[in-house]
């Protein structure tokens, strides 16, 4: 498979991987990609991601932090929420009915539609986010999108992941703290911005 994947950009390497080590009688560029075994997981996928979009959000928040920064910062505490807010449960159902009532598909002017919600008004502005995220996350993996359940352990994700978080936008450390926790230390007030979907950071220059 991987003189397949080096043909487009190798290919004199490719064929010579292909013919020389593996021994195909064959030229690679003709060889007939290769087909799923199984079933992409989808659980697998929206937490690939999910962790791909939030070490991009972060890493775009510390080079503006940079600008006004005097020093480097080297640590960062991560805030997660593992549930859904009144607000988003809220947003959930009414994206349910609009799409059931629209055969199964998200509305394209579903912010329109919304804006009519006196339930959703006071936190619109979030609710616009949230939905733009649930949007894409029903044309990917359907209904199962709207269970009031969170879909992927957001926390415990990022806790086995903090490591490589780390190394990716250079710094010595991250910790993860459940939003939730009324005892958790709000560096930069950043706890209270925490959703299900978008965590929320602070980071810092430790002495």
């Amino acid at each position: 498979i991987n003189a397949e994947y080096m043909g487009p950009i190798a290919p004199h390497f490719a064929e010579f991987v292909w013919k020389e080590i593996l021994e195909h009688d064959t030229t690679v560029h003709n060889a007939v990609w290769p087909e799923p075994t199984k079933p992409v997981d989808p659980i697998l996928q929206l937490s690939a991601d999910f962790l791909a979009d939030t070490v991009h959000t972060f890493r775009v928040q510390i080079a503006k932090q940079a600008k006004k920064a005097a020093a480097k910062v080297t640590h960062g505490d991560i805030f997660v929420m593992t549930q859904y807010e009144p607000w988003q449960l809220l947003s959930i159902e009414a994206v349910r009915t609009e799409t059931e009532a629209n055969g199964g598909v998200v509305p394209t002017d579903i912010a329109k539609r919304l804006q009519g919600n006196a339930e959703l008004k006071k936190d619109f502005k979030r609710v616009m986010g949230f939905v733009a995220i649930l949007k894409e996350r029903v044309t990917k993996f359907g209904p199962a999108s709207f269970d009031p359940v969170p879909p992927i352990p957001e926390r415990a994700l990022l806790e086995e992941q903090a490591a490589y978080i780390a190394a990716q936008l250079g710094l010595a450390a991250v910790t993860i703290v459940d939003a939730a926790d009324p005892a958790a230390p709000d560096r930069d007030r950043a706890k209270a911005k925490a959703e299900v979907g978008r965590p929320a950071a602070a980071f810092y220059t430790a002495a």
